[in-house]
């Protein structure tokens, strides 16, 4: 019976719930559920909301004004939270533009010359580094760990690690981070915080760099201090990276994959190359196309293997080609899990009005290769776009936070090349001496994710725009062409109820309860939100009403 059957394993995988960039802001919103709750209003609710979104972002926000960039953020909310921050600094407490607030400040930005809101005579002393940055790491390690008034590169960069989010060591374009913590030195000297002398260099606080690193390692103890305290007995809202149950299950593969089949290609029996779909170096006469042949002599002018060919999904991806000489046929390629898709400004917002951008995340989403990027590049002045800025911010920021894109932006084209260029070269580096296997697409994957990769054939036939749909997929993309129903709101939906004829006989099974159907069910990753009462509304009408009022 032991032999026959197919045992899961469950592992219990806890995470650490990561900490919010914007403390101030949440603690304030704390105090605002909670005061809502005591009273019993219904704007505990709100504020909830509000303050869900505000954890989920990962970026410093420098005003209550940028707060509107998050979802259920209103005018309203915006002013009460700039009241707060007027009344914190007049009380004495700092926050500093960089992400550092006095007593409760966290931050996880880059260095930044900015101006806390105390002004100071001395220049170098209004500089206040971002917390966790790597000037404050710097900072930080000369403070507590130059017992010889001084230290050298490599043991400063080794005490100073341990105090930044970002490495000394390497630069990392796959997780965004394009520079080094070790820049940060440069702005240090230029503002007479650190010194430097003989050869090999010795680094060592300036007095007003040593002033500094001492308010800083006081800010620290008090953030800590103010953690511990304010923590309440009982958390009241729900922790933001809660356990997470993984089911590790023996391998089966699917029925559309056949064990022979299974392409293995070894290490050093293939190479990284950058895939151009046929429209990025193609098009048009005029300036546009000049820039399209100027991309193609980039590429090969910085030595990167590149193929133009009709990708299905994305601009950009990589493969892993088998060479000549490990007797593995040409056209087994095995598709890398990192797809750009490149918009200028002005395409993006057009596919924003018209549907296109909703379409276009669903099937990234849906393509198996699980590391989506979107790469935008400016063009002209953002106020004559056709849309409202904020508006076009939102959907990028919720592209970030809600469904985990990865964002890179540019300012033109030769910058796009150069990060296709930098990626490459460290895609080349971080697959040298891997092997990867071959899996079918719509299996999931876990850990070795990087190494277990779908066939660029099973990529193309599964993203083809043309193919036949069938009926949930139809049904997909029908209801994300309502407003404010996402790809995961939709996915949701679907799983449930998987055509129009379903759904249409549970509405009708319902009866007088149709509206709220939907209300409760539950959408992404984490199962937290809700898809709520004006969505289900919507569809019970659309679904279950001969005729829709205007």
């Amino acid at each position: 019976m032991a032999a026959t059957s197919r045992a899961k394993k469950r592992i219990r995988v806890t995470r650490k719930p990561k900490s919010c960039p914007n403390p101030l802001f949440e603690k304030w919103l704390i105090e605002l559920k909670e005061d809502a709750v005591r009273k019993e209003s219904r704007l505990q609710y709100v504020y909830g909301k509000a303050l869900k979104s505000l954890q989920k972002y990962p970026l410093v926000l420098e005003s209550a004004k940028e707060c509107k960039v998050l979802q259920h953020f209103g005018e309203g909310l915006c002013k009460i939270i700039d009241k707060k921050l007027t009344e914190h600094i007049a009380s004495g407490g700092y926050f500093f533009k960089t992400g550092t607030l006095g007593n409760c400040s966290e931050s996880d930005g880059s260095d930044e010359d900015d101006r806390p809101r105390k002004q100071s005579k001395n220049a170098s002393k209004d500089y206040i580094p971002t917390r966790r940055s790597g000037a404050y790491a710097l900072l930080m390690a000369l403070y507590k760990h130059a017992t010889d008034g001084y230290l050298k590169k490599k043991d400063l960069q080794d005490l100073a690690q341990p105090y930044a989010d970002v490495s000394f060591s390497q630069t990392d374009i796959l997780n965004a981070q394009y520079y080094n913590a070790w820049s940060s030195m440069s702005t240090l000297i230029n503002k007479h915080l650190v010194g430097k002398t003989g050869n090999p260099a010795k680094y060592h606080l300036t007095d007003s760099g040593r002033n500094l690193a001492r308010r800083l390692d006081k800010a620290e103890f008090e953030l800590q201090s103010s953690s511990i305290s304010s923590a309440p007995a009982k958390p009241v809202i729900e922790p933001s990276a809660p356990e997470e149950e993984v089911v590790v299950e023996d391998p089966e593969p699917e029925p559309y994959v056949h064990v022979r089949d299974k392409i293995t290609l070894r290490a050093g029996e293939y190479d990284i190359v950058l895939c151009v779909d046929t429209a990025e170096v193609s098009g048009s006469s005029g300036s546009g196309n000049n820039q399209k042949e100027s991309a193609a002599k980039s590429f090969q002018n910085c030595g990167v293997l590149y193929d133009v060919r009709k990708l299905s999904i994305g601009d950009y991806s990589w493969i892993c080609k088998p060479k000549a000489s490990s007797g593995t046929r040409s056209d087994r390629e095995l598709v890398l899990p990192y797809v750009v898709e490149r918009k200028r400004m002005d395409d993006l917002v057009s596919s924003i009005k018209d549907g296109r951008f909703k379409e276009q995340k669903f099937r990234l989403k849906h393509s198996g290769l699980v590391r989506p990027i979107y790469l935008i590049e400016e063009f002209g002045n953002r106020q004559n776009l056709g849309m409202p800025e904020a508006s076009v911010l939102q959907a990028i920021a919720n592209t970030l936070i809600i469904e985990k894109f990865q964002i890179h932006w540019t300012q033109k084209s030769d910058e796009s090349v150069g990060f296709l260029v930098q990626m490459t070269k460290q895609l080349t580096e971080l697959y040298r001496g891997k092997t990867v296997t071959s899996r079918g697409c719509q299996e999931k994957v876990g850990h070795d994710w990087q190494t277990s990769l779908v066939t660029f054939k099973e990529v193309y036939t599964n993203s083809t725009k043309s193919k036949p749909l069938s009926v949930t997929q139809m049904f997909a993309k029908q209801l994300m062409q309502l407003h404010a129903l996402s790809a995961d709101k939709a996915e949701a939906i679907i799983k449930i109820y998987p055509s129009p004829y379903v759904l249409m006989e549970a509405l009708k099974a319902a009866g007088s309860s149709a509206s709220t159907l939907l209300a409760s069910l539950e959408y992404g990753k984490a199962k937290r939100n809700k898809i709520g009462l004006t969505i289900s509304s919507l569809l019970a009408k659309l679904y279950t009403e001969d005729r829709l009022d205007k």
